[in-house]
C-alpha cells in the first residue's frame, strides 16, 4: 500500500493518482493522505470513487509529513507500507524496480530509495547533510531525505513509526531506527524529477535550510542520548 500524504498540493496528487491509475499495477494500492488542506479537494474524490485500489483519507488537521505516515499506518491492511510524496519527483510508472525490491525482501528489511539524476545543487546539499548527520549519529545515514521507503508490517521497525518525530524529521528517525535495531537497510535507485507545479514551501534558502539540519542535528543527540539511558538502564 502506497501512502501518498498531500497539502493543498492538489494539482501534482492529481497527476500522481492519474499515473498511478496507469500502470495497472497488481496487489498495489494507492492510499492518498488529505493532510489537513484548507479544503477537501471534491474533484479528487470524485475521480478516486472510480478506482477500486485508490483511497482518500481526510485529516482535518495538519499532523506533518510524519503524521500523516502514522495515520496511514493505522489503517494499513497490506503487507508492506510504503511511502512517497505527492509532488510528482516521484512517479508511480518508474516504481517498477522499487516495488521488486520491496516484494523479495524478507519482513526486517528497511526499503529505502536512493535518490538518483537530481541536480548538482541538491546533491551536493544532500551530501553534506549526510556527513553531518553520520557524524552526529555514529552511524551512516546517507540521504535520509530519499523516497520512497517501506517497512513490512510485522517488521520490528514498524513500532518505531509511531515513536517517529510527526514533522520532517520522519524519515531521518526511521533510517536512524533502522540502524540501531541492526535493521538491513535496502537502498535501490530511484529517479528524481524537478517538481512538476509550484514549490517547496520548506526548502526556501540557506538560512531555513541551515535552521532545518540545526533542528535535526539536535534531535539525533537526543535519539542517541534516549539510546543510551535504554543500554545503561538495561545494564543496571
Amino acid at each position: 500500500s502506497i501512502c501518498v500524504p498531500v497539502y493543498n498540493d492538489w494539482e501534482n496528487a492529481i497527476l500522481l493518482i492519474e499515473n498511478f491509475v496507469s500502470c495497472n499495477y497488481k496487489e498495489v494500492s494507492l492510499m492518498v493522505i488529505d493532510n489537513g488542506s484548507h479544503q477537501p479537494n471534491e474533484s479528487v474524490n470524485d475521480r478516486i470513487s472510480q478506482f477500486d485500489n485508490v483511497s482518500i483519507t481526510r485529516i482535518n488537521t495538519n499532523l506533518g509529513l510524519g503524521g500523516a505516515i502514522q495515520e496511514a499506518s493505522k489503517t494499513c491492511k497490506a503487507d508492506w507500507l510504503v511511502w512517497m510524496p505527492g509532488n510528482m519527483k516521484v512517479l508511480p510508472s518508474e516504481m517498477m524496480d522499487f516495488l521488486a525490491v520491496v516484494s523479495s525482501s524478507h519482513s526486517e528489511t528497511f526499503v529505502k530509495a536512493h535518490r538518483i539524476n537530481r541536480p548538482f545543487i541538491d546533491r551536493l546539499k544532500t551530501i553534506i547533510a549526510s556527513i553531518v548527520q553520520t557524524m552526529v549519529a555514529g552511524t551512516p545515514m546517507l540521504d535520509t531525505g530519499g523516497t520512497p521507503s517501506a517497512i513490512h508490517r510485522t517488521s520490528t521497525l514498524w513500532d518505531e513509526i509511531v515513536r517517529a518525530p510527526s514533522d520532517y524529521m520522519f524519515d531521518s528517525y526511521m533510517l536512524f531506527a533502522a540502524k540501531k535495531l541492526q535493521i538491513k537497510v535496502e537502498r535501490p535507485q530511484v529517479s528524481y524529477h524537478q517538481r512538476l507545479i509550484g514549490n517547496s514551501h520548506w526548502q526556501s534558502g540557506f538560512a531555513a535550510e541551515a535552521s532545518l539540519m540545526k533542528s535535526l542535528v539536535y534531535s539525533i543527540i537526543q535519539w542517541r542520548l534516549e539510546g543510551l539511558r535504554k543500554v545503561r538502564g538495561s545494564d543496571g
